[in-house]
């Protein structure tokens, strides 16, 4: 009966064990359909989500970075083109100073004219003489006094003036006080005068006439023509006030019946005498410089 007893509880062992070892392997399997269909799937899924979160992140850094470059090189540009728009800027603004330069080197400041009213012969020896009638103007074009009339000996105008001509930098600048040449007339003669019998049309060292019709003599100009010689010969001194060159200049023509010479100083040139053109002038007429 015991041996009974022992088999029975034997097979029941054994028959535990074998439906326990079933239940774990229905667990184990069902366990493995869980992870198959279930849990791996979303390890799978959080796995691609990662590596997308990760794909677009990165995509994100470089797009940033990228952005960061274009926006670097549009301020690189846009630097350039500022640089390059003050730089047009200041060229055409030089380009105009340029201009404005070029047309002040060039302007005729209108001094006077000389009409020849008559060319003839003198009874008592044979010698030519000229009739000749000086007008001085001021500002271009308004008349300075009466016109002067005289009579010179020979058949040639002889004009004699003080020029001051200031360097080229100041008519450049358009400088108030030294943008243009200065002149002021000294005498009239002709060829058979000589300058020791020539006709006076400024006293040396007195206010010019062309000072006298509104014009107020600054204390710069006064000073060059006070001391025109003392500048003349001191070059440091004529430096100083920017004169590039003083000087006395004779200047004359023909004298032709009926013809008016104009006398012209050029902001950074000397005295020039021409007939005008709407006169009867000889082609042939010259203007020359001693």
């Amino acid at each position: 009966m015991g041996k009974v007893n022992e088999t029975v509880s034997t097979f029941n062992s054994f028959l535990r064990t074998i439906l326990a070892t079933a239940l774990m392997g229905g667990v184990g399997y069902g366990s493995f359909l869980g992870y198959v269909h279930l849990i791996k799937p979303q390890i799978d899924a959080q796995r691609e989500a990662d590596l997308a979160l990760q794909e677009a992140k990165q995509k994100l850094e470089d797009t940033g970075r990228e952005l960061a470059a274009v926006k670097t090189k549009v301020n690189e540009q846009q630097m350039t083109i500022d640089r390059q728009v003050k730089e047009i800027s200041k060229l055409a603004e030089e380009n105009e100073r340029l201009e404005i330069a070029r047309r002040l080197l060039k302007v005729d400041h209108r001094l006077a004219r000389i009409r020849v009213l008559e060319v003839g012969t003198n009874e008592e020896d044979g010698s030519t003489f000229s009739e000749v009638e000086f007008q001085e103007f001021v500002d271009g074009d308004q008349p300075l006094g009466e016109p002067r009339r005289f009579r010179l000996s020979g058949d040639e105008i002889r004009v004699d003036c003080w020029i001051v001509k200031f360097d080229d930098k100041y008519i450049e600048e358009a400088d108030l006080i030294r943008g243009t040449s200065l002149c002021v007339f000294k005498s009239i003669y002709g060829n058979l005068d000589g300058p020791q019998k020539a006709h006076v049309l400024e006293e040396e060292n007195s206010r010019p006439a062309a000072y006298g019709a509104g014009r107020n003599v600054s204390e710069f100009e006064q000073r060059i023509w006070t001391d025109f010689w003392e500048i003349s010969s001191d070059p440091d001194r004529a430096f100083e006030m920017g004169i590039r060159a003083s000087h006395g200049q004779v200047n004359y023509v023909k004298a032709r019946p009926g013809i008016t010479y104009q006398i012209d100083l050029r902001a950074s040139d000397g005295m020039t005498i021409r007939p005008l053109r709407d006169e009867t002038a000889s082609p042939s007429d010259e203007t020359e410089s001693e």
